[in-house]
């Protein structure tokens, strides 16, 4: 079995801070090219304008990571979003198995090597809740929690019978 290694990462102050600083580490990665020739792949259908209008309306914050991200990697803000709002992917097979009971979240990571980030990150935001949890595509989370205990987790769903 081969050895998973995650980093642990910790943010505080803006959300536009976050997002450039996560840009810096992801710049410094010997993986990049390999990590970013997988995001134009899975984010290929992805249509930056509309995804820019929903995040600037229903989450400002997390747009505001990704414009900071756009910054750290020196890309342009519609390359940004496309590769990493987690909008519209063509997701390969793959899934993960979760349990909610009497105040656990316990869940595995059947995750696509190729597409996990293996970081841990701990934010704490200036004008925010503080959060913890495995990052996806550097700003998302495959699940977390903030600090009044409130836990979200990303499963994907198959809506067909195999």
């Amino acid at each position: 079995m081969a050895e998973l290694l995650v980093r642990l990462v910790e943010l505080k102050g803006s959300y536009n801070q976050f997002g450039y600083e996560q840009g810096l580490e992801w710049k410094s990665l010997p993986t990049l090219k390999q990590k970013m020739v997988k995001l134009r792949e899975v984010a290929a259908n992805s249509n930056s304008l509309k995804v820019k209008e929903l995040m600037k309306s229903l989450c400002p914050n997390l747009f505001q990571e990704l414009q900071g991200l756009a910054e750290g990697l020196e890309m342009d803000l519609e390359n940004a979003i496309k590769l990493f709002s987690g909008y519209d992917l063509m997701v390969p097979a793959m899934g993960c198995t979760s349990m909610v009971k009497e105040g656990f979240y316990v869940r595995n990571y059947d995750f696509s090597p190729d597409l996990y980030d293996a970081r841990f990150v701990i934010t704490n935001p200036d004008n925010g809740f503080a959060t913890v949890g495995f990052s996806q595509q550097v700003i998302g989370r495959l699940d977390g929690m903030n600090e009044k205990g409130l836990v979200v987790g990303l499963h994907f769903v198959n809506d067909q019978h195999r």
